[in-house]
């Protein structure tokens, strides 16, 4: 319930979240498992036991190979304090033979003095040599004991041993170290050294991983908010459009029109809507022509009837009078005939309005045919303008297809145009003729028009509004019945009359019929 109560807009948003979020958030989870399998794999404890080992068994060997340095330069005091005339040459290859003897490399920089006892010692250098012959740094003052080692710099060791009776040797060595033994020794030491930071590095990962799919999560998220927001504009408002529209023609506002969006699904209903409530509109408007021409039609049917009623009986009377006419007195006689001409021609006018009448109130039912329009202008509106000046202007639709109508009914249409033009032109001007295709939309398909122009007055102001109204004329003598006919005979054949209004012309009147 909760879910179907939500707007169209909530549901998307929230259906586009989980889109976005719940692929994330089990990628985040694979990969933190992942991680996880791969650092507990390296924290192995065989692995950490061979590291270690790796490491003892270098300091092993580190050990050893200091401890056989320091082997050859014990071995060298001792010689050097019981030479007291030796010379550098005889020093280097005594230092040369006791590196050999002990496995160890000959050293590639050597610093040795005597230092004498003394509050000013006197410092003798016994050897000194290096193989880049650069200058040889001077040796820190050290206080030492029976034999003690420093680091000093670049590689190089202090070696330093006190003579029994006073003073002390001194000595700055640089024993070389071979290439791959120092390779092997910073690989093991870094691989120790980053096993041992494991710990810290699996909690960075953990942390780097969280960090990047929290923000993966984040701009999914925005993108999700931002797409289904562009999603529910362009869906959602249209959909809140079209119910609102809905509720609208439910009230009896036929009126309403949405503004059509793209050609999609979307689209297409929105065109329905539109064409529905058009038809709609129109058959609401036919049904009130309809309802309003039925209503006329029967006030004319009985005028008609109260009309003729006492027209015969009035007709027989004057015939009656003028037969005695001839009785009178010779004065009297002229002045009674034209009082008898005048009634006569009144009830023949009335007569003839209820001939009007009549016909508005019996129009018969269209018979349907297909018929050539510009066939049947040509042979129909020359007829109603024969002895006039009007001049004829065609303009007619050479491909124009067949239109289904009543061939009577139609010529009785355009006549009652045609003479109503004709006498608002007092029989001179120009009638332009006009026919061509016409679309109104899907709903009705494709019609033809005929569009038929005077160059009278024209029709101004409220009377517009009531040119097709019965009995309303801007005539002194007429029924008001030609144009409201001319409407009903148009609309029976399903199609659509309407006075324009352009410049350059009087009335102008076009019609649009379905075609065959």
């Amino acid at each position: 319930m909760f879910w179907r109560r939500l707007p169209f807009d909530r549901k998307l948003l929230i259906l586009f979240l989980l889109l976005a979020l719940v692929p994330s958030l089990v990628l985040m989870t694979s990969q933190m498992r992942r991680l996880g399998q791969t650092i507990e794999r390296w924290e192995n404890p065989g692995v950490a036991q061979s590291l270690e080992a790796s490491v003892e068994i270098l300091r092993d060997a580190v050990a050893e190979r200091e401890a056989a340095n320091a082997a050859v330069m014990d071995a060298f005091f001792e010689w050097a304090g019981e030479n007291p005339h030796r010379v550098p040459d005889e020093a280097m290859a005594v230092l040369t033979s006791e590196s050999r003897a002990r496995g160890v490399i000959q050293p590639d920089f050597v610093l040795i003095q005597r230092e004498d006892a003394g509050p000013s010692p006197e410092t003798e250098t016994v050897l000194s040599y290096q193989t880049d012959n650069g200058e040889l740094p001077p040796l820190p003052t050290l206080i030492a004991g029976n034999l003690e080692r420093a680091a000093f710099d670049e590689d190089r060791t202090l070696y330093v041993r006190t003579i029994p009776g006073g003073g002390r040797w001194i000595a700055a060595v640089r024993f070389p170290i071979p290439e791959t033994f120092r390779g092997r020794y910073e690989r093991i030491v870094r691989g120790y050294e980053f096993y041992r930071q494991l710990g810290v590095f699996k909690q960075y990962e953990k942390g780097r991983l969280l960090i990047q799919t929290i923000g993966i999560v984040l701009l999914a998220g925005l993108l999700a908010v931002f797409v289904s927001r562009a999603l529910s504009r362009s869906l959602s408002r249209p959909i809140q459009n079209l119910v609102a529209a809905t509720k609208r023609v439910r009230m009896g506002d036929f009126d309403v029109r949405l503004r059509e969006v793209a050609g999609d699904e979307l689209g297409v209903l929105i065109a329905n809507f539109n064409d529905m409530t058009r038809t709609l509109h129109e058959s609401r408007d036919r049904l009130a022509r309809a309802e309003r021409v039925a209503t006329w039609a029967t006030a004319a049917r009985r005028i008609a009837h109260e009309i003729k009623n006492p027209l015969t009986p009035i007709t027989l009377a004057i015939h009656r009078i003028q037969k005695r006419v001839d009785s009178l007195p010779e004065n009297d006689r002229e002045p009674a005939r034209e009082s008898l001409a005048s009634i006569l021609e009144e009830v023949h006018s009335l007569n003839a309005l209820a001939d009007e009448f009549s016909q508005f109130a019996r129009l018969p039912e269209p018979r349907r045919e297909a018929l050539d329009l510009n066939e049947l202008l040509r042979s129909t509106i020359p007829l109603y303008l024969e002895g006039s000046s009007i001049a004829l202007q065609w303009d007619l639709d050479a491909a124009l297809p067949a239109v289904s109508g009543d061939r009577d009914l139609l010529r009785r249409a355009i006549g009652n145009l045609v003479k109503n033009g004709r006498e608002a032109m007092n029989g001179t001007g120009t009638f332009t003729v006009e026919t061509g295709r016409a679309s109104e939309g899907r709903a009705r398909g494709e019609r033809a028009f005929l569009r038929i122009a005077d160059s009278g007055p024209g029709v101004h102001g409220d009377q517009r509004k009531q040119i097709f109204s019965p009995y309303f004329t801007t005539k002194s003598t007429g029924s008001g019945l030609g144009l409201p006919l001319v409407e009903r005979i148009v609309h029976d054949l399903d199609g659509d009359i309407a006075l324009l209004e352009e410049d350059g012309f009087g009335a102008v009147f076009r019609i649009e019929l379905p075609l065959a």
